[in-house]
């Protein structure tokens, strides 16, 4: 398996041909005029992948290549994206005017001569870098420019604005917002989506040899055509075969880490109203408010919410919250803890009291050991699914109440459960969105706790 992952990053890029000709055309006229290009779009959509392509054109062509990456532990640092950029330069520093010589230094920490202004210091960075291009086609990467530190951003985008008449290229790539400065700068930008599915079954073909049919269509369904998720999924995948097809697959630890990495820095109020967003599928406003105030035993109001719509992890209106990738959701229930994940369960029970076959599952979900009165209503719910038609979510829900049944009446849920999954399997299969999300969380409760920073 490590060498398909191997082969599929040093192998040709899949389903980006018309990225690839873009990129390909702007190092093609660098030595003409002076441009920029934002690549926005999700984490794991191939940002830095393109981005490492434009490198490697531009080095085909003799391109100078400098390159800057924002680093979250080194946002609060004035100037580091701008120190890592220019670093490899840094010897034609001592060649700038005494001015900005001095100032830039002054700005990487090199001298102590109190604190330069921020337009010196651009100027001065605009002149090094018009000099390097006067001398050869400078090519400039910038990477995860969400993470970049402020003055960074700030100088970066002034010299974005003044490069026309030199041959620099300026490609920033980031998820869907840019930092303040970067984001006025009015650059041009190119949106990442997912890959089509003939592009997407290519590449899980060489990433997922060893996943039988029914595996592939899984990885397929949850990846959504996101790159990094068809790489990293089959390593999932492969080790739950017996996974059922209502719980979603556990995420790597690489792709937890990219879609997991945003939610992290949220208020506690949004965080509360992810997972219990993650773990009720009807993503109704009202009902996502009313359960998480109750967890956070405060008043909260759609505008907890806007944190997570604008780091791009859901889709919001008035009525709705929606995930803007099925893996956002995974990563929130993955980064949650057991208790969390069972208090999220408890009070959207309690905000769903008017509607019982929907608060029963979430009843059920963090529940172990002998628990009658709960199977009694599960099994309820069931009846009234198998009477409307649902009868995978009837199974589903004698399944459940049979691990919670006296020893008397297991066997006897059991056999009904089995019969309907017997009869279901002519049939289309059916959706119950409290029952699938609620077997999310139950998943993850059956799971080994890992040790977790409390929140």
């Amino acid at each position: 398996m490590a060498s398909d992952a191997l082969s599929v990053v040093s192998g040709p890029l899949l389903g980006r041909d018309a990225e690839v000709e873009l990129l390909t055309a702007l190092v093609a006229r660098i030595a003409k005029a002076g441009s920029s290009l934002v690549l926005l779009g999700e984490p794991g959509i191939g940002k830095s992948r393109l981005l490492a392509e434009a490198e490697r054109l531009a080095r085909e062509r003799d391109i100078a290549v400098l390159r800057t990456v924002g680093v979250q532990s080194e946002a609060h640092l004035a100037f580091a994206g701008l120190h890592q950029l220019l670093w490899p330069a840094r010897g034609r520093i001592a060649a700038l005017p005494a001015k900005q010589r001095a100032a830039l230094n002054a700005a990487f920490g090199l001298t102590d001569d109190g604190r330069p202004k921020h337009f010196r210091i651009a100027m001065a960075v605009l002149d090094l870098l018009s000099d390097l291009g006067s001398e050869a086609p400078l090519l400039i990467t910038l990477d995860d420019a969400h993470r970049l530190d402020w003055p960074s951003a700030d100088v970066l985008g002034f010299v974005a604005r003044r490069i026309e008449s030199d041959p620099i290229l300026i490609l920033i790539a980031t998820r869907d917002r840019l930092p303040p400065p970067l984001a006025t700068a009015g650059l041009r930008e190119h949106r990442l989506v997912g890959l089509d599915g003939p592009a997407a079954t290519e590449l899980l073909e060489i990433s997922g040899r060893q996943l039988v049919p029914v595996q592939r269509m899984r990885v397929l369904g949850e990846a959504a055509g996101n790159p990094l998720a068809l790489i990293e999924l089959p390593l999932a995948a492969a080790g739950e075969r017996s996974l059922p097809a209502e719980r979603t697959l556990p995420l790597t630890e690489r792709l937890e880490r990219s879609f997991a990495a945003r939610i992290t820095e949220l208020p506690e109020a949004t965080r509360w109203l992810l997972l219990v967003a993650a773990l009720d599928d009807q993503g109704h406003v009202n009902e996502l408010l009313q359960a998480a105030s109750i967890a956070v035993g405060a008043e909260l109001d759609v505008r907890d919410l806007q944190p997570a719509a604008d780091a791009a992890i859901v889709d919001l209106d008035l009525q709705t919250v929606r995930f803007r990738h099925p893996l956002m959701r995974s990563a929130v229930l993955q980064d949650a803890t057991v208790h969390q994940l069972g208090r999220a369960h408890e009070v959207l029970a309690e905000a769903l009291r008017s509607e019982p076959d929907r608060a029963i599952w979430h009843r059920a979900a963090p529940l172990v050991g002998v628990r009658e009165d709960v199977a009694a209503e599960l099994e309820a719910a069931g009846e009234r699914a198998r009477r409307a038609g649902a009868v995978d979510v009837a199974g589903a829900a004698l399944r459940r109440a049979a691990e919670l049944s006296d020893p008397a009446l297991r066997k006897r849920r059991l056999l009904a459960a089995a019969g309907s999954r017997s009869s279901s399997a002519s049939r289309p299969s059916s959706c119950h969105s409290c029952g699938r999300s609620a077997a999310r969380g139950q998943l993850r409760l059956k799971r080994p706790a890992q040790p977790r920073s409390k929140r």
